[in-house]
């Protein structure tokens, strides 16, 4: 309880008060009325939760290390995803050049055995010569179905994030499929264009005569479906030309714990 002093006639006259917590003190005849109903102040502090005096830190790294390490993580990651996302469409760019070797030696198969053995004429002579050496075509077609495989299965399996990712496994079976995909089509591609014989080729015998204007024999369409064939050919070796050089600038650039890394696509 503190005391108020009031001046009075006569001299000075203590009076009880009591102080409210705001900031102002009260007589004590205002607290009896029944203004203030409990004795106890009512404190405007702001009440803060309890911390601890002192703390303590494992290890503090100068905020000029933390933001090195930072950027030194951001610029792996970085890399990490181009390297991934590169790679990933080269293989789909070479997958779909597989498949246009197959499909253009494959159209123009169509057209030939369809007119084949129908003895059509062009001139007093048989459209299709009695033998056509086919070993050069075929030799493409085979090459063709074998890198649309291998390929084609590798861009399915990277569903899996060990096979999407810059991983080891990851350059292994991509630099396995680049090897045997980029001699096959150099292979293919020379023995369709090099190939020589004392017979005609499917290849040759439509381009020789593709002025012929045949309703039923259409040499100019065959002629342009296996060179089309050829050209998708030389993709396909240059799409695995440049994933080999993409595993080498991965294995380069990309950081890695214990060869593994989850970054990329």
């Amino acid at each position: 309880m503190l005391e108020r002093s009031l001046s009075a006639t006569g001299g000075n006259i203590p009076v009880p008060s009591y102080y409210t917590g705001l900031g102002i003190h009260l007589p004590t005849d205002t607290k009896d009325n029944g203004s203030i109903h409990s004795s106890d102040f009512l404190s405007l502090e702001k009440r803060l939760p309890n911390f601890p005096t002192a703390a303590t830190f494992d290890s503090i790294l100068p905020s000029s290390q933390i933001s090195l390490q930072i950027n030194s993580r951001t610029t792996n990651e970085t890399r990490s995803l181009y390297v991934s996302r590169c790679r990933f469409f080269i293989r789909l760019f070479s997958t779909f050049a597989s498949v246009g070797v197959v499909a253009g030696i494959a159209s123009a198969y169509v057209e030939y055995y369809s007119t084949k053995d129908r003895g059509l004429l062009y001139a007093g002579q048989d459209i299709w010569p009695e033998y056509l050496d086919m070993r050069p075509s075929d030799t493409l077609l085979a090459v063709g179905c074998v890198t649309s495989f291998f390929s084609g299965g590798l861009l399915i399996a990277g569903i899996f994030p060990k096979i999407r990712h810059i991983t080891r496994l990851s350059d292994i079976l991509s630099l396995i499929v680049a090897v045997i995909g980029l001699p096959l089509a150099v292979f293919g591609a020379c023995f369709l264009y090099w190939y020589n014989n004392n017979y005609h080729t499917f290849w040759t015998w439509s381009c020789d005569n593709r002025k012929i204007d045949h309703p039923e024999a259409q040499f100019r369409v065959v002629c342009g479906e296996i060179g089309f064939a050829f050209s998708m050919s030389w993709l396909v070796a240059a799409a695995e030309s440049l994933m080999i050089i993409n595993v080498i600038v991965g294995c380069i650039v990309v950081k890695r714990k214990n060869g593994e890394t989850r970054l990329g696509v």
